[in-house]
């Protein structure tokens, strides 16, 4: 886990927004653990089960979405439609709660309120500052080779659907040869 720490810490610097360039591979334990051990047999999920040079599932478009508690959950139903929408597609969602505090609390919403999409917790925020994140709802749409296809804060339905229509263009792209 240091080792993971002191490497964050290296590259934060980095800018993992710049579309086109790879992003930030990130490694963040699971809230919902038994999603996680079901789906992937660890509860320690990282980016490259999904996408890069060797990833575990097929991949088309990962996304990655920053909130916490306070603001940016209220995109999660959004979220999880959109997930539903594409699940034939070959498109992951992964979630990273950068809510403080104590556990109990993330833990009793995410299994009331989200069953069937990875939430990730960056307790000390190191992923999203890596990802220079700077809205507590922004989504990242990365593709299948690691590299940033376009970011979008989510504030509004028509933020809901331009990022539908990232996700759309990558697929398209990808079902073009292009990627």
């Amino acid at each position: 886990m240091f080792s993971f720490l002191l490497w964050s810490y290296l590259f934060v610097d980095a800018n993992a927004e710049q579309i086109g360039e790879y992003a930030r591979v990130f490694s963040l334990p699971a809230v919902n653990e038994s999603l996680a051990t079901d789906n992937f047999g660890t509860t320690q999920i990282g980016s490259s089960l999904f996408v890069g040079l060797n990833p575990s599932q097929k991949t088309t478009a990962l996304v990655v979405y920053f909130f916490n508690l306070s603001n940016g959950k209220s995109y999660i139903d959004d979220l999880i439609s959109l997930k539903e929408n594409y699940k034939d597609r070959s498109v992951h969602f992964v979630l990273i709660c950068t809510e403080p505090g104590p556990f109990g609390p993330i833990s009793s919403w995410v299994e009331s309120n989200v069953k069937d999409i990875l939430v990730l917790r960056d307790k000390y925020h190191i992923v999203r500052s890596n990802y220079e994140v700077s809205s507590d709802s922004e989504a990242f749409v990365i593709d299948s080779l690691g590299r940033v296809f376009s970011t979008s804060t989510l504030q509004s339905g028509s933020d809901v659907r331009s990022l539908k229509k990232s996700i759309d263009d990558l697929i398209h792209r990808v079902d073009m040869g292009e990627i």
